[in-house]
């Protein structure tokens, strides 16, 4: 894995476990009733999920255009030629 890859996925895991963060501090200090905590826990949640997946996408996405960059510039050897 590349550097660039590394660090976004890096950045996709702080941005997931923030999300994760403050949806606990939020549940601890939430002025509601436990129903409607429960009800905008599983909301946020929810929406974790969706932004956690469109920044998986996002990356995969990412690292395969780098992956056909890099391969495009590879030039093709011959059976038996060392790489």
């Amino acid at each position: 894995m590349s550097g660039t890859t590394r660090d976004m996925a890096k950045l996709a895991a702080w941005v997931a476990g923030g999300t994760v963060v403050g949806v606990g501090l939020g549940m601890l200090f939430a002025p509601k009733a436990g129903v409607e905590t429960r009800r905008a826990v599983v909301r946020q949640a929810k929406r974790a999920q969706l932004e956690a997946i469109r920044v998986g996408r996002a990356v995969q996405s990412g690292v395969t255009e780098v992956k056909k960059h890099l391969g495009a510039k590879r030039e093709p050897q011959a059976i038996g030629e060392a790489a």
